[in-house]
């Protein structure tokens, strides 16, 4: 599936449930920690001190206030709330985190917590949210942040982004200002985790005068918001430059500049990590962290993330293709050993996945409730006989030089024990993309992530939208079945609704989930307050140097 253009919304865990029992759910005040601390008020686990210069027991980065850090990929959109910008979280998140701040921030935990807003309120039918906005926040123009700048921000979006409002803000109908500090949220039907849907990109909060004046390209150009942040400078393909805002609302920064670079070679990344010429490797290569020893001045940290792979089996109505056969999709369900794939992939870092649904999504399914498949050899033997499969290879697409690729190799040599011929199509990303929409296939290793985390986000996965992603024989029983958990408020009835979604999808074997990813981070041992959420999105803010 694409990854950028098919997302939801950050999850509410326990507070959503808390929230969906009392009708009414009050966040326990909170400001910002100005004490290296994370938002939970833990610390990254780090490495010692080091102490090879200056003076005696004092941290040879005392007194330092910047930090470089390296990405693979170069950040160049920060404006979500325009379709005309194609922004993507994995790739523009280390620039939008800093500068733009939500109603609510969700933790490393993945759960919400109070941000912008202090409480909320929901009523009783479940269509409409009030928002208790803070006072004190201010865009780094100086202008105060009020309910009219919240609701101009999400109304802009369902006008300008439609696609974006739908995956994200999903059933809302419009944003209405009740005074400066309170704005109402309207719903077309109930949404059990609307409120964690402002967590997303599509919540960043905007200056609706700055917008009015500059439109969306200098929106683009030079953004404003209300984090810590301020976008100081950028060159482009080299470097990108904040700076620490003096009024920030939540305190003050120990990092005071930030410099982002992109780095698209692994082994450069790490040898600047290790020589100092950089001080963080984001989404960093977790073979490649596990090379770093006690006797670098770096260390990582891993957390799980909202990514997961799956396999998903073309089963599209209308096309001529050898998956179109159950039995051979029942074959190649039970030749799967994702153990192996899970290693071979990410050196055993995550967890495997036993349908298309990370645990830490609210509103995912209760173990049991659901068929787990794991590999039988001799059932796949079996179903592989009762199939009308002669042979043929099977055409599998997957973005070249990746995990994907890596995972169709390893599943290449499986289902051959199986008896099964596979081809590994591996392509650039605009040739993946356009079979995948064509649906030129017969198998697709997908990367799938949501900004979402929450079960909701298996809408863009097995519901038909318009005319891009997997469209399968039970689509329209699907359909309906995300539509009636989208519209449940009841906890318990909304997991067995997506229990009957998986139930389907798993007995006539459309996907192969394979694994939940993780975030990972490689950093000088010297940073502490280092923390990562599911969607790989983090704070400078909180980061010190010891």
């Amino acid at each position: 599936m694409n990854t950028d253009i098919r997302e939801g919304l950050s999850v509410l865990k326990k507070a959503l449930v808390l929230s969906l029992t009392l009708m009414v759910f009050v966040f326990t005040g909170c400001s910002a920690s100005t004490d290296g601390k994370g938002i939970s008020g833990g610390t990254a686990s780090l490495a010692g001190d080091n102490t090879e210069s200056g003076t005696p027991g004092q941290p040879l980065n005392a007194g330092k206030d910047s930090v470089v850090i390296a990405t693979a990929q170069e950040p160049t959109v920060f404006f979500c709330q325009d379709s005309s910008l194609s922004s993507n979280q994995a790739k523009d998140s280390p620039v939008l985190f800093q500068v733009y701040e939500n109603l609510l921030w969700m933790d490393e935990n993945g759960e919400c917590q109070p941000w912008v807003a202090t409480d909320y309120e929901m009523s009783e039918d479940g269509l409409e949210y009030i928002f208790t906005i803070r006072d004190d926040v201010y865009f780094q123009n100086g202008n105060l942040l009020t309910a009219e700048d919240v609701a101009f921000t999400f109304n802009l979006c369902k006008e300008k982004n439609p696609t974006l409002t739908t995956n994200l803000l999903i059933n809302f109908d419009k944003a209405e200002v009740i005074d400066d500090t309170h704005v109402k949220f309207i719903l077309t039907a109930p949404f059990a985790a609307f409120p964690a849907e402002t967590s997303t990109r599509a919540g960043f909060l905007i200056d609706k005068s700055y917008y009015e004046e500059v439109g969306t390209a200098g929106y683009n150009e030079k953004p404003i918001g209300t984090g810590p942040y301020y976008f100081d400078s950028r060159v482009s393909g080299q470097e990108i430059v904040l700076k620490a805002y003096d009024k920030y609302w939540g305190g003050t920064a120990g990092i005071k500049s930030i410099s982002i670079r992109p780095i698209t070679n692994i082994s450069t990344q790490f040898i600047s990590l290790k020589s100092g010429n950089i001080d963080v490797v984001n989404m960093a290569d977790i073979a490649s962290c596990k090379q770093i020893t006690d006797e670098d001045i770096a260390t990582w940290l891993s957390a799980p993330s909202a990514s997961r792979m799956v396999m998903i089996l073309n089963d599209w109505p209308g096309l001529n293709v050898p998956t179109k056969d159950l039995n051979l999709r029942k074959a190649i369900q039970y030749a799967i050993y994702k153990e192996d794939i899970l290693l071979g992939c990410v050196d055993g870092e995550g967890k495997i996945l036993d349908i298309d649904v990370p645990s830490i999504y609210s509103g995912s399914p209760d173990p049991g409730t659901y068929p787990v498949i794991e590999r039988d050899l001799d059932k796949a033997k079996e179903y592989l006989a009762k199939s009308s499969y002669n042979g043929e290879s099977l055409k599998t697409i997957c973005l070249s030089g990746t995990e994907q690729e890596k995972a169709a190799q390893i599943i290449q040599g499986q289902l051959m024990e199986a008896g099964i011929t596979m081809e590994v199509v591996a392509t650039d990303t605009g040739t993946y993309f356009a079979a995948q929409t064509a649906g030129a296939y017969d198998m697709n290793i997908s990367v799938t992530s949501s900004s979402l985390n929450d079960v909701s986000s298996c809408n863009t996965q097995y519901r038909i939208q318009d005319t891009t992603g997997p469209i399968f024989e039970e689509a329209d029983t699907l359909d309906a079945l995300c539509a009636q958990a989208n519209n449940e408020i009841d906890p318990e009835a909304r997991k067995e609704l997506i229990s009957q979604v998986f139930t389907i999808v798993q007995d006539q074997a459309y996907s192969v989930p394979l694994y939940n990813g993780t975030s990972t981070m490689a950093y000088n041992k010297n940073l502490e307050g280092i923390t990562l959420n599911p969607n790989n999105a983090w704070r400078v803010f909180y980061w010190r140097w010891k």
